[in-house]
C-alpha cells in the first residue's frame, strides 16, 4: 500500500501591533548627550508587525523625532536631552501598543567640592 504526501504554502501576515517593549540604549545618560530608543512592536500572536507600520514618540523633556517606521518589527530614534538635566519620560505608540520609559538625564559626575 502505497502513501501520499502533500505540502502546502501558506503566507502568515503579522495583524496590528497590541503589545510593545520600549528599550533606551541606556537608563542614565548626561546632558547634551544621545541615546537610542529602540520600541519592539508584536502582534496579539507575538509576531512581529510588518515593515512599515508607524510608531509615534513624545518626551517631556529633550527632543526626540515624532515618528519612525518598523523594519523586521522595530522603530528606531536618537533621543536628545539638550542642556536639561532631570528624568525623561519617553513614550511610543504603534496600533493600540503603547510603552513607557523613563531616562534619568544629569551633568557629569561632581569632580571636586571647595568650601570656604
Amino acid at each position: 500500500v502505497g502513501t501520499t504526501k502533500d505540502s502546502t504554502s501558506m503566507n502568515i501576515l503579522a495583524g496590528n501591533g497590541v503589545g510593545m517593549t520600549l528599550e533606551p540604549e541606556t537608563y542614565n545618560m548626561g546632558i547634551n548627550a544621545t541615546n537610542n530608543i529602540i520600541a519592539s512592536v508584536f502582534d496579539r500572536y507575538g509576531n512581529k508587525v510588518k515593515d512599515g507600520t508607524t510608531v509615534t514618540f513624545e518626551t517631556n523633556l529633550g527632543s526626540i523625532p515624532p515618528t519612525a517606521t518598523t523594519i523586521d518589527g522595530v522603530g528606531s530614534v536618537i533621543f536628545s536631552p539638550g542642556a536639561t538635566s532631570g528624568i525623561a519620560t519617553i513614550t511610543a505608540k504603534a496600533d493600540s501598543a503603547a510603552a513607557t520609559t523613563s531616562i534619568q538625564v544629569g551633568s557629569s559626575e561632581v569632580q571636586s567640592i571647595a568650601f570656604e
